[in-house]
C-alpha cells in the first residue's frame, strides 16, 4: 500500500477516536464549574472555578462541598473523590468503592439537578446543562496533543517503512499509547463523575493500551536497530501484557500492583537488557552504535521515568505533578526523540521528505485548530473565522516557519547549474592535461560533498550507490575503471542521503554525455588529421621527393630533405596514438644514433633498464623529438665534439632527459637568445616542462623535464 494511503487511513481512524472521545466529554451532564480534592487529603471538594450561573446560585471558588444530594439520596463526598485516574488506588476494593461513589454522584446528576453542602452548613442547588466545547479544561487538550504527536510519529514510520518489524512494533506502541492517553484525557477532566460502567470501559481501554504499549516497545528495542536473536521475545511480550489485562480487569488478584503497575515495572529490567545487548552488538558500526546510544537515552528518559512514577505510587506514595501531564515525559521524550533519531541519524532511512509532508500536515492543523479557536472563543460566523485563520497562518506563520527553516541550513541543496562550470572546464581540458579529467571528477565530488576521507577503488562501480547506512557514498569513475569511495559527509557533520546520490548520479551522468559527445568530435577530428596527413603524404611529400632526386644544387637538395623530413615528423604526429615511453626511447636512439655516427662522433645513451610502463601523447612525441633532435643539430654544428652523451630518467612523475658533450662553446651567460632556444622553451613549455643548458667541467649539458600525466601507465 501506498504511504499516502496507509497515512491516510491511521489519520482517519485518529479522527474517528478523537471524535468519539469529545463525543463522550460533551455528553456528560455538566454544572458549570470545577472541583478539586482538597488538599489535606481531608474529604470534601474545593470549588476551583464557577460560571455565572453556578456563581448565581451561590457557588464560590474556594468553597469546600462536603456532601452532595438529590432528593433523598445523599453522598459524603469521601477523599480522593476528583483523583485524576483511579488507577493510583492500589487495592482494588478502595478502586471499587471509588467507582461506586462516581456511580452514585453520576445517578444524581442524571435527575437534572443537585444540592451541594458547604461545611459551613449552607446549601446550594445547581441544574446541570449540556457541557460545551469550550468548557473542556486544558489538561483534556493538553493529553490530546501529546496523543496525537506519539500517535503521527509512529503511523508516519509504519507508512513509509511497512516491511521494517521494528517500525511496526513502534507504530504499534504509538498506537497504544494514543489509546491509553485518549481514555485517561477523558476521565481526567470530568467534572464531578462519570457513569459507572462507561468509567470501567474507559479505564480498562486505558490499561490496555499502556500495557500493549510496552510490549510493543520491548518487542521494538528487540529489533532496533538490529535484531537481537530468534528468540519470540515479541510473542512472550504480548502474552504476558495480555494475561495481565485480563487479570486487571476480572481483578483475580488483590492489588492493582499484581495486575496492572508490576507488569509494567517488570518490563523495564527486560527493557534495559534488550538496549544494553543493542549497544553491545553495535559496538563496532558507527552509525548504529549513534541509533543504540540514543536508544539507550530516550528509555532512560521516556519509559524508566514513567516506571518510577509506577514504583513510587506502587509503594504508597503521591505524586504532586500538574493535572494532565501523565504520561507527557514519555510523549514528549521518546517520540519526540525518535522523531530526532529519524531526522538526524536516517534511522530507518527516512529522509528529510518525512518532515517536510509533516510540517505542511500540521501546517493544516492549525489553520483548522485557528478556525476553532475562533468560532468557540469569539463566536465569529465559520466563514469570518475561516478567512481570519487563513489569513493569520499565512501572513505570520508560514513565513516565519521558512525563515526558520532556511535559518537552519533546511533548505541549504547543491544546484546542478552551480557545478555547470566545473563540469565544462574537466570535459573541455585535453585528455593529455595535468591534471586529468578523472583526477578532475574526483577533485569536483571532494568539493561538492567535502567527504572527511576519500578512497580509489580497484572495483569498478555499476552506478552511485550508498554504504555502511549513509557512512560511505560510491561513485563510479568516468570511464569503466575504478570507483572513488566518499566518507563521512560535510567531513563526518552528517550521512550521505539519496538526495547526494541523486546528485553525484546526475553528475556522472552529465559527464558521460559530454564525454560521448566529446569522443564523437575527437574521432570527426582524427579523421580529418588522417585525410591531412594523407594528403599531404601523397601530394607534398611526392614533390619534395622529386625535389631532392632532381635538383641540381645540393643545398636545394638539403633543404628538400629538410622539408621532406619535417613534413614526415607532422604526417606522424597527426597519425600518432598514444606511444609506450620504452618505444618512443628506442626511436629516439637509433635516430640520434644514426646522426651522431654519421658525423665522425662517439655516442654514449644511458635510459633506465626497463623502462617504466608510461604512455607518451602525441603532443609529448613530437615536442620532445623536435626537442632532442633540435639540441643534438645545435651541438654537432656549431660544436663540433668527439663525443655525446644522453641520459633518461623518471623521477616523480616527471621524465628528465640530459643531452651533454665536450665540444666547443661560449658560456651561456653569453649567448643571445635566438629563434633555436626560444623554440626549444616553446616546446617545453607546451607540455608544462622546462629547459636549461648548465656547464659541468669543460662540458655543456641541455636538460630538458617535462611531467607525464597520471594514469599514463601503460
Amino acid at each position: 500500500m501506498a504511504p499516502g494511503r496507509i497515512l491516510a487511513a491511521a489519520l482517519g481512524g485518529a479522527l474517528l477516536l478523537l471524535l468519539f472521545s469529545l463525543w463522550i466529554a460533551l455528553r456528560e451532564p455538566w454544572l458549570g464549574a470545577g472541583f478539586a480534592d482538597a488538599a489535606d487529603g481531608a474529604p470534601g471538594l474545593i470549588v476551583q472555578d464557577a460560571d455565572a450561573a453556578a456563581r448565581a446560585a451561590g457557588l464560590r471558588p474556594g468553597d469546600r462541598i462536603v456532601e452532595i444530594r438529590a432528593g433523598a439520596t445523599s453522598l459524603r463526598v469521601p477523599p480522593d473523590f476528583m483523583v485524576e485516574t483511579p488507577s493510583y488506588f492500589i487495592r482494588y476494593d478502595d478502586y471499587n468503592a471509588f467507582l461506586r461513589a462516581q456511580a452514585s454522584v453520576h445517578a444524581m446528576l442524571a435527575g437534572g439537578s443537585l444540592e451541594l453542602l458547604r461545611d459551613d452548613g449552607a446549601s446550594i442547588r445547581l441544574a446541570a446543562g449540556q457541557r460545551s466545547l469550550a468548557a473542556l479544561p486544558a489538561a483534556f487538550w493538553l493529553q490530546v496533543a501529546y496523543a496525537l504527536v506519539a500517535f503521527s510519529v509512529g503511523a508516519t514510520l509504519l507508512a513509509f517503512r511497512p516491511a521494517d518489524l521494528a517500525a511496526r512494533w513502534f507504530a504499534l506502541a504509538s498506537l497504544g499509547f494514543f489509546l491509553g492517553t485518549l481514555m485517561r484525557a477523558i476521565y481526567g477532566s470530568r467534572e464531578l463523575a462519570l457513569d459507572a460502567a462507561l468509567f470501567r470501559a474507559i479505564l480498562a481501554t486505558a490499561h490496555a493500551g499502556a500495557l500493549f504499549a510496552t510490549a510493543a516497545l520491548l518487542s521494538f528495542v528487540w529489533y532496533f536497530p538490529r535484531r537481537i536473536s530468534r528468540a519470540p521475545v515479541p510473542a512472550i511480550a504480548l502474552g504476558v501484557g495480555a494475561a495481565a489485562w485480563i487479570v486487571d480487569t476480572l481483578q483475580w488478584v488483590p492489588t492493582s500492583n499484581l495486575g496492572y503497575r508490576g507488569p509494567i515495572l517488570l518490563a523495564i529490567p527486560p527493557l534495559a537488557v534488550c538496549a544494553a545487548l543493542q549497544w553491545r552488538a553495535a559496538r563496532h558500526d558507527p552509525v548504529q552504535r549513534v541509533m543504540a546510544r540514543w536508544l539507550v537515552l530516550v528509555l532512560l528518559a521516556g519509559p524508566a521515568s514513567v516506571a518510577v512514577g509506577m514504583a513510587i505510587v506502587a509503594a504508597g506514595g503521591e505524586l504532586r505533578i500538574p493535572r494532565g501531564t501523565q504520561g507527557l515525559s514519555t510523549a514528549l521524550l521518546m517520540y519526540l526523540g525518535m522523531v530526532a533519531l529519524i531526522f538526524r541519524h536516517r534511522a530507518f532511512d527516512l529522509e528529510r521528505w518525512w518532515f517536510e509532508a509533516w510540517v505542511w500536515f500540521l501546517s493544516g492543523v492549525l489553520v483548522i485548530c485557528v478556525d476553532l479557536l475562533l468560532i468557540h472563543a469569539l463566536a465569529l460566523q465559520s466563514g469570518t473565522a475561516l478567512a481570519i485563520s487563513l489569513a493569520l497562518c499565512g501572513w505570520l506563520y508560514f513565513p516565519l516557519r521558512q525563515r526558520l527553516l532556511a535559518a537552519l541550513g533546511y533548505h541549504r541543496r547543491r544546484d546542478l547549474r552551480e557545478l555547470f562550470p566545473d563540469l565544462v572546464r574537466i570535459l573541455l581540458a585535453p585528455r593529455d592535461s595535468a591534471p586529468g579529467a578523472e583526477q578532475r571528477w574526483d577533485a569536483l565530488l571532494t568539493r561538492v560533498f567535502e567527504p572527511r576521507a576519500r578512497a580509489l577503488l580497484a572495483e569498478p562501480a555499476a552506478d552511485v550507490r550508498i554504504e555502511n547506512n549513509g557512512l560511505r557514498l560510491v561513485v563510479p569513475q568516468m570511464g569503466l575503471g575504478g570507483a572513488i569511495a566518499l566518507d563521512y559527509a560535510d567531513g563526518g557533520a552528517r550521512l550521505f542521503s539519496r538526495q547526494d546520490a541523486l546528485l553525484a548520479r546526475g553528475l556522472l551522468e552529465l559527464l558521460r554525455q559530454g564525454a560521448s559527445m566529446q569522443e564523437a568530435y575527437e574521432r570527426g577530428a582524427e579523421h580529418e588529421r588522417a585525410r591531412i596527413a594523407r594528403d599531404l603524404h601523397d601530394d607534398i611529400g611526392a614533390r619534395l621527393l622529386t625535389l631532392v632526386h632532381e635538383s641540381g644544387s645540393e643545398r636545394a637538395a638539403g633543404l628538400a630533405r629538410a622539408a621532406l623530413g619535417d613534413m614526415r615528423d607532422i604526417v606522424a604526429g597527426l597519425r600518432a596514438r598514444p606511444l609506450a615511453l620504452a618505444d618512443a626511447l628506442a626511436d629516439w636512439r637509433a635516430e640520434l644514433t644514426h646522426r651522431v655516427l654519421a658525423a665522425g662522433c662517439r655516442i654514449d645513451w644511458r635510459q633506465p633498464d626497463p623502462a617504466p610502463r608510461l604512455l607518451l601523447s602525441p603532443r609529448q612525441q613530437v615536442n620532445l623529438t623536435r626537442i632532442l633532435r633540435e639540441a643534438a643539430s645545435n651541438a654537432l654544428r656549431h660544436a663540433r665534439p668527439s663525443r655525446l652523451s644522453v641520459e633518461a630518467s623518471v623521477s616523480g612523475g616527471r621524465l628528465r632527459i640530459r643531452l651533454q658533450h665536450d665540444g666547443s662553446f661560449a658560456p651561456p651567460a653569453d649567448w643571445r637568445s635566438g629563434t633555436g632556444m626560444s623554440t626549444l622553451r616553446r616546446r617545453a613549455g607546451e607540455l608544462d616542462g622546462t629547459v636549461a643548458w648548465r656547464v659541468t667541467g669543460a662540458e655543456l649539458s641541455l636538460e630538458a623535464e617535462v611531467p607525464l600525466q597520471e594514469g599514463s601507465a601503460a
